[in-house]
């Protein structure tokens, strides 16, 4: 978690330590440096939630609070899923599609493991499958005048691959490993038979994917870059999506 916020300086190294450990909880401390004050908050919220959704990953549970009263809910009783199912709940793209849908992307996910270093993805990459991160952190990072600049790292819950597997365009920047990752991947054939019995699902994508779009080039606006303006980029990205999946 502290190796994939953006917040979070790496010098000084940032620590964990167990404060306590229970049969219904573990206490521990996380200790880390931002650069200014003003960055605080926005640390401390990234860490939130980057704590959720690792937990979510991984199928736990939070404990209740210090003095309240402990759950009794069976996790069997609660038909609790495997980790595609709860990757894919995650993903915001597919935040639309039927418990069913879900269901028949996840049995088709395929699982791929990455040492650490290992570079993932290179730049100039069309990637053709949804890149779910289940396990580790990667660095995404993208050249500027003959060095690499980080501007980006991925953490459990957070994906990559979209514009590849929804436009074939080409990834911008190169991923790497930082420490051993594992990712289960979406590909374009399970995914096209959902977007064909759902032409509605299409517009759905793209009013997603342009906004991660956005996002991202206001990313690498803080680093300096020229950033183009991007009137019709819904326009555009609709059009791939249709062409790509022969949609009509």
């Amino acid at each position: 978690m502290l190796l994939g916020s953006t917040h979070v300086l790496r010098t000084p190294e940032p620590t964990v330590n167990i404060k306590d450990l229970s049969a219904e909880m573990i206490d521990f401390e996380l200790s880390y440096s931002v650069a200014d004050v003003g960055a605080v908050d926005r640390a401390q919220n990234e860490l939130f939630e980057r704590v959720y959704r690792a937990v979510a990953v991984a199928g736990a549970k939070f404990a209740p609070r210090l003095g309240s009263a402990p759950s009794h809910a069976d996790p069997a009783a609660e038909g609790e899923s495997g980790i595609p199912e709860r990757l894919l709940s995650g993903v915001s793209l597919f935040s639309t599609l039927t418990a069913e849908e879900k269901a028949a992307l996840a049995s088709q996910m395929q699982r791929k493991d990455y040492k650490s270093g290992e570079v993932i993805v290179r730049t100039g990459t069309i990637l053709e499958a949804l890149c779910v991160v289940s396990y580790g952190v990667l660095v995404g990072t993208v050249e500027k005048n003959g060095r690499k600049v980080e501007v980006a790292r991925l953490a459990p819950g957070d994906y990559f691959g979209e514009v590849g597997l929804l436009t074939g365009k080409p990834l911008d920047g190169e991923l790497t490993a930082l420490t051993r990752v594992v990712v289960h991947e979406i590909s374009k054939a399970a995914l096209a038979p959902i977007i064909k019995a759902r032409p509605g699902l299409a517009e759905e994508l793209t009013e997603s994917l342009t906004s991660r779009q956005l996002a991202n080039r206001a990313v690498l606006a803080l680093h300096d870059y020229t950033v183009r303006p991007e009137e019709g980029l819904a326009e555009r990205i609709a059009a791939d999506i249709r062409r790509l999946f022969a949609l009509h």
